[in-house]
């Protein structure tokens, strides 16, 4: 069976992780998802991850994720991330995770993206 043409390439999505309201939480770690959303009634597929880390008193951090092989263009696909750390005053957990859907369409018109994460607690 001959490979579809956007079964051949790679794509390389590039952007900035931006935290709001981060106040006293000291050095985050987590990572940034491109997910598969076609299925309303299912939940979305990871295509690629890749780790961010922000050291304290850090508000931007850039990213790159490599997929090896395109998405199918006809899906849906959404941009996401998560990452966690411990307030410097209160020792506690810190969860901050995006809020709204980034989406990002496989066209090669949006590999620059920029997502905002708010706390979660």
């Amino acid at each position: 069976m001959t490979p579809r043409s956007w079964e051949l390439s790679s794509v390389l999505i590039v952007g900035n992780v931006w935290v709001l309201e981060r106040d006293k939480a000291g050095a985050l770690e987590g990572a940034v998802r491109l997910e598969e959303a076609n299925f309303a009634d299912a939940p979305s597929r990871v295509i690629a991850s890749t780790s961010i880390s922000l050291a304290p008193g850090t508000e931007q951090a850039r990213f790159r994720l490599e997929i090896d092989q395109a998405p199918n263009p006809k899906g849906s696909y959404l941009v996401t991330a998560l990452l966690e750390g411990v307030d410097v005053r209160t020792r506690r957990t810190r969860l901050f995770g995006t809020t709204v859907a980034y989406p990002w369409h496989p066209d090669g018109t949006s590999s620059e993206v920029l997502i905002e994460v708010r706390p979660w607690d």
